[in-house]
């Protein structure tokens, strides 16, 4: 098995975010599988489309923001990383000054987009993360979503019964990394 990671930084007009994705390769199949996501509520947007600018101190926290998330994917020993940019710094009138200065405060390079490329804020988006993208896996898929809507908040015992019917149907399932995975948990 080997796994690499990934990284996504979105900036955005009311956060910016970090997405680490670990990227396994398993029996010739990939898998994508959440491996960290911070989220800091920086409201560029508020200043871009009120004031035409980023402000000095958001800059800073940019800034700092921009460190942190170098310094995590350091510790996650991510192998590659995008950022983006949206309408927040396209529209502000120092969004290019705030680039540049990211990238040598951080060494973080910042695209700024411009809008026309079509951009999901679902990071995986196209990628079927369903039950279904198994073998043998679409029942379980329908048996735990009759679960999820099922669900008595105030009698959750009622549910043990369908969880240990999907755990053995999960046990049937020809042998995969997802299948450890969901048996170990």
């Amino acid at each position: 098995m080997k796994i690499k990671k990934y990284a996504a930084i979105d900036i955005g007009s009311n956060a910016v975010r970090i997405l680490v994705t670990n990227v396994v390769s398993y029996k010739k199949k990939t898998v994508f599988l959440k491996n960290a996501l911070v989220r800091v509520p920086i409201r560029l947007g508020q200043d871009a489309f009120t004031n035409g600018k980023i402000s000095d101190k958001n800059i800073k926290r940019m800034i700092k923001s921009m460190k942190a998330f170098k310094l995590l994917m350091e510790v996650h020993e991510v192998k590659d990383y995008l950022a983006f940019a949206t309408s927040a710094l396209r529209e502000a009138k120092n969004g290019s000054y705030l680039v540049e200065k990211v990238l040598k405060k951080s060494g973080i390079k910042i695209e700024i987009i411009d809008g026309k490329r079509p951009l999901s804020n679902d990071p995986f988006e196209g990628i079927n993360t369903t039950w279904s993208r198994l073998e043998g896996g679409a029942p379980i898929g329908k048996m735990v979503a009759q679960v999820i809507e099922s669900f008595d908040f105030k009698h959750p015992e009622k549910s043990i019964k369908a969880l240990v019917s999907i755990h053995k149907a999960i046990e049937k399932l020809p042998t995969s990394l997802w299948k450890e995975r969901k048996l170990a948990a």
